[in-house]
Parts: C-alpha cells; structure tokens; sequence
C-alpha cells in the first residue's frame, strides 16, 4: 500500500544499494578526473568514508550491495556519435577518454577503500545509466528488490541517469545524499533538488541506517 507523501520506509529484503562508478578514475588523485581536478577530487573522496559505513551497514540488516563499474571500450564514447556537444572543456582537451574509464585498466578497478564482497553483484556498463544495455534490471527481479538506495559519481551524470532509469522501471528510488558526489556542487546540489521534488526520497546515510535498524525489528 502506498504511504503518505513524503513518509517512506525499508524493508532490507526487498531493498539494494546501488554503488555507482567508485572507481579509480573517479575517486583517486592520480585517476583521471583527480588529474583533471587537482585539489577539487577531496569532493569524490569525501563520500568514500560514509559510503563504506553504509555499505556495511546494509549488509548488516540483509540489503543486497549491487556495484556499477563503468568500463569503455574505444567506439563507446556516445558524445561522438552526436552533432550537438557539451561545452565543458574536458570533453574537449581529453580527445582520448571514451567517456568513462577504460576496460582492463587500473582507473576501472574500484576504490580501493571500498570494495565489492564475495556476495556482492557487479553490474558492468558502457553508458550513464546502469540499466542501458546491461543485466542489472532482470538482476533486481530475480532478487525481488523494489527499493533502490543510490550513491555514488557523478550525483548529476551516472547516478541520476540510473535513478531516474529505475524510476521509469517502477522501483522506489531513495539518493544517499553524504554517498554520492559530483566536481559541480550547484549542479550536485541541483540533483538533490530534482530527485527530492520529482521522484523519490533523499537522505543521509545514517537516515537510511536507521530506517534498516527499524525494519528489522519487525
């Protein structure tokens, strides 16, 4: 039955994390995005600390842990295949990055301050979205999750496209608002914004540990 608007709960057996591009080249200094960034890549490593607590806390209450690692393959940079570009400088300057980290190389191994477990999912993908052309959707149905807790990077890029994937997906989207980061904070901040207005919940980590903690006591 749906609860009232703005009043959401979670049931860990029907709930996963969905850990988006925590991955060397997104979270490192010596990554790419850290090298581009400089000192702005605190803003990626920041989240790493909370993300780890909540990833061993979603464990804990027996919410499943699905990983998205982002792995491009030269031809699978998708702002080539359009007329109409962004203007941001890095697509410009960078004319060899594919549009996110390269496969079987060190920047597309995950973080390794947080790392998937033995019964942990991993979901690989060539696009924002973590549900374009890949198997996480029949993954989620076979698992008979319907709640979705997203973190990750980028809030405003492969985070939101996934969440908003799910949503079109009928799952209930919740974004971890301390487990996901971006280089842009207004546009950061704006995601935050939209997700809480349009589609779902936002919240902070220790919010999501709780509403865990208070579900499985029941």
């Amino acid at each position: 039955m749906p609860l009232a608007h703005g009043a959401w709960s979670l049931d860990p057996r029907r709930t996963a994390l969905i850990v988006t591009d925590v991955q060397n080249d997104y979270t490192h200094p010596e990554g790419r995005m850290g090298r581009y960034l400089g000192s702005k890549i605190v803003r990626m490593r920041r989240i790493l600390k909370p993300l780890k607590g909540l990833i061993a806390r979603c464990k804990k209450r027996g919410a499943r842990v699905i990983w998205i690692q982002s792995l491009r393959r030269p031809g699978d940079n998708e702002r080539e295949r359009h007329r109409i570009r962004p203007p941001w400088v890095f697509f410009r300057e960078k004319t060899d990055w594919m549009g996110g980290p390269a496969e079987g190389s060190w920047g597309a191994e995950f973080a390794p301050e947080v790392m998937p477990g033995p019964r942990d999912i991993v979901v690989r993908k060539r696009r924002h979205s973590a549900f374009y052309k890949s198997n996480l959707e029949r993954v989620l149905r076979g698992l008979k999750v319907d709640t979705l807790l997203f973190a990750g990077i980028a809030t405003y890029a492969c985070v939101e496209a996934s969440l908003r994937d799910a949503f079109f997906r009928d799952f209930d989207v919740v974004l971890v608002a301390d487990c996901c980061a971006a280089s842009n904070l207004p546009m950061h901040k704006a995601t935050l914004r939209l997700v809480r207005n349009l589609y779902g919940a936002v919240a902070p980590s220790r919010t999501i540990a709780a509403k865990l903690k208070e579900a499985s006591k029941k």
